[in-house]
């Protein structure tokens, strides 16, 4: 897994002319599914400091865990199941 200084250091090294035709493609696509003009755009880039805390891998494999027994409950609310679900609960252990 790359760390946040790897990630950071690629994405800096991003040219303005390569966002631009990132942002000018999206637009197209944007215009050709008819979701957006792209006759005005509001851009706000303001950082501000936040309590959020960085997850570990134990909170990930909390919430793991608790979507896989929340998917299982809803499997037994009907007679015949409305989706499929494979609980790979072995998978989310480390060994």
């Amino acid at each position: 897994m790359p760390r946040k200084s790897s990630l950071q250091s690629l994405v800096s090294k991003i040219t303005a002319f390569t966002r631009e035709r990132i942002v000018r493609a999206h637009l197209m696509l944007a215009k050709a599914e008819k979701i957006e003009t792209g006759r005005v755009v509001a851009i706000d880039s303001t950082v501000t400091a936040t309590d959020i805390k960085t997850p570990y891998d134990s909170d990930l494999l909390a919430c793991s865990m608790e979507m896989c027994r929340l998917l299982e409950q809803g499997q037994k609310l009907t007679p015949e199941p409305l989706y499929r679900f494979t609980h790979h609960k072995r998978r989310n252990v480390r060994e």
